[in-house]
């Protein structure tokens, strides 16, 4: 019920204790059971949270729509399915594909790297979600286009999910406000966020996002809830704890869900190490216990290792580019470090040592811990420490790669993933001075929500507010150092941005957006009661939904598929992996790319030639005599 309803009557005024409002004595009592129906209804209206929810689901139909209305024509063709990712999407619909023939993923693909074939990182998770999917769909015997189908939308409908957990990030952070904006802004922000999760746009980005965002969410229930959890309430009575360790497991299991997408996921085994550095030094300095962080973060990195098991294959060693033991042993590792921050504090407490002890001790135990580790494990220490050139300027062939330059290294970038008021495009074009347009830009509210943020955590540092800060500072380090990292920052931009507002609202006297409702039979009584509101509904939706919606449209419109001479080579290779050679023109899918390709095209090679080589990024390889 809306805090501006309750003990208001029908007018909106409190009524006065004691004084009841006189009635005919004749007149027949009003039935239980309509009273009951009548008071149930009046509930449902003013129950804010049912309107907060409804909102949630048309936000994500909104943002469905504009992930697929745009491009449907284009990527859903008279020819067949059009993937709007370039080169990788084909790749990856290959691999899904497979999954649903054979019932095993692919790990080594003989057709790329001519002649020595190529070992696959590309992560599990994607190719079975589709081919799952796809089964059910498809009540175990699904079609080739079917299969298409569901890789086409599936990033799209992965994005427009995006809204509930962010729905629930902001919620932690500062009331339902707060994520209910956060959850409006992902809806339409544009940028590599949007791009990445478009129809036909069908890589692993999508599930990245949206998977590490499930886990934060979790890993914020779980500290919220078990700030209270030691060691020793455990031991008495773990049953109190439900609550944050379900949370804490969930967490984990998302974790290694996205590592199971990504295989260099272990970047959010950092993000949370690195929170739970720095909580652990601000709890002790203020003697309180940190228990609750060691076995927080440890359950969730033990529980994430379950799901990456299966795709482990130790012969390759501590290769973080492949699903090898780099994966686990980081895990581990994670689990180990946050229990130990928490007893090295036990211990302190114990022994009735100084507080100020702590910060250095625990830098030490890090510093001679990552010691050990590069003499007894190089091959897994060398890889992380190798992961700062991403930060060296880039030179040769790494300067021309896109995604891989700075996010400076073109203000436009920052205009049109993060846009503001005085950047719009699409709906209309209403340009400023770039300079005016960055400082009203999302990215500059973003910017100004982590100072907030910050100063707002000087005297009390709350768990879930550096939790929030120490994910997104090191999101915007890495988009600073590659652009490419703006699908994750894009999620941070959106919670610091409804953060910011939240702020702005209540130092203008608006605490809460809730509506009152009791109205509704006067139109313009309700309109009064609500001006606020509707006054702070007009302010966001210019600011920043109007801007980041327009921009949204503009990148749906402007996917497109790769050229039709690389879909000759796709197709051959995609059957010859699955296991049909390429003359066969009977089996190829009905209204399919391969179908459109002239005839003499699949029927000119002989049965002897080989397929033509591709290397990963699609550029054609010379391949030898017989080549196609």
């Amino acid at each position: 019920m809306s805090k501006r309803s309750v003990g208001k009557g029908d007018d909106g005024k409190k009524t006065a204790a004691g004084v009841q409002e006189a009635k005919p004595q004749d007149l027949p009592p009003t039935p239980l059971e309509k009273k009951a129906k009548s008071k149930s209804a009046a509930c449902l209206w003013q129950n804010n949270d049912i309107l907060i929810y409804a909102g949630l689901i048309v936000a994500a139909a909104v943002s469905l729509f504009l992930r697929t209305y745009y491009n449907w024509k284009l990527v859903f063709t008279d020819n067949g399915v059009v993937f709007s990712s370039e080169t990788d999407a084909w790749y990856h619909m290959m691999l899904a594909r497979g999954v649903v023939i054979n019932h095993q993923r692919l790990w080594f693909d003989p057709m790329t790297n001519f002649p020595n074939g190529t070992t696959l990182h590309f992560g599990p998770f994607h190719s079975w979600a589709i081919a799952l999917v796809s089964e059910i769909l498809g009540l175990g015997n699904p079609s080739m286009h079917l299969v298409d189908t569901v890789g086409a939308i599936m990033p799209a409908v992965l994005g427009a999910l995006l809204v509930f957990p962010i729905y629930f990030i902001g919620r932690e952070l500062a009331g339902k406000n707060c994520g209910l904006i956060s959850a409006l802004i992902i809806a339409v922000i544009p940028g590599q966020v949007f791009s990445r999760t478009t129809l036909g746009f069908t890589d692993h980005h999508a599930a990245e996002i949206l998977l590490s965002t499930i886990a934060m969410m979790f890993l914020l229930m779980a500290l919220r809830s078990g700030r209270r959890m030691t060691f020793d309430s455990l031991k008495d009575d773990w049953s109190k704890f439900k609550s944050p360790l379900i949370f804490s497991a969930l967490s984990g299991l998302f974790l290694g869900l996205y590592i199971d997408a990504w295989s260099s996921g272990f970047l959010f085994v950092g993000v949370i190490l690195f929170f739970v550095f720095w909580q652990s030094i601000f709890d002790h300095m203020k003697g309180k216990s940190i228990d609750y962080l060691g076995i927080i973060a440890a359950i969730a990195f033990i529980v994430a290792i379950i799901p990456i098991l299966p795709f482990v294959k130790p012969y390759y060693g501590f290769n973080h580019y492949y699903y090898s033991l780099f994966q686990p042993t980081s895990l581990l590792i994670g689990a180990a470090a946050a229990l130990v921050f928490a007893l090295l504090s036990r211990y302190l407490n114990q022994k009735g040592l100084k507080r100020y002890y702590y910060p250095g001790s625990i830098a030490a135990a890090t510093l001679i811990g990552t010691g050990i580790l590069y003499i007894a494990i190089p091959q897994f220490t060398r890889p992380l420490l190798a992961g700062l050139s991403i930060f060296q300027q880039k030179t040769g062939g790494a300067a021309t790669i896109g995604e891989a330059s700075p996010l400076f290294a073109n203000v436009n970038n920052v205009l049109t993933w993060f846009p503001g008021i005085g950047w719009i495009e699409g709906i209309f074009s209403f340009h400023t001075n770039s300079m005016i347009a960055l400082l009203l830009s999302t990215f500059t509210f973003a910017l100004v929500a982590l100072l907030l943020l910050a100063f707002r955590n000087i005297w009390r540092q709350r768990p879930v507010d550096i939790a929030i800060l120490s994910w997104s500072l090191i999101m915007l380090v890495m988009i600073l150092a590659q652009n490419r990292f703006g699908y994750y920052y894009g999620v941070n931009v959106a919670v610091l941005t409804a953060f910011l507002v939240v702020y702005i609202l209540q130092k203008l006297g608006i605490e809460d957006m809730d509506l009152d409702i009791g109205n509704l039979k006067d139109p313009s009584r309700l309109v009064r009661s609500n001006l606020k509101t509707i006054a702070a509904a007009i302010f966001i939706f210019a600011l920043i939904i109007l801007p980041s919606m327009s921009w949204s449209t503009v990148y749906a419109r402007g996917a497109s598929g790769p050229e039709s001479d690389w879909l000759t080579s796709t197709c051959l290779r995609h059957y010859v992996l699955v296991g049909l050679r390429p003359p066969d023109r009977g089996r190829w899918p009905q209204n399919s790319q391969c179908q459109s390709l002239p005839a003499g095209n699949r029927q000119r090679h002989p049965e002897h030639a080989g397929i033509i080589s591709l290397l990963p990024g699609g550029e054609r390889e010379p391949g030898g005599e017989g080549a196609g």
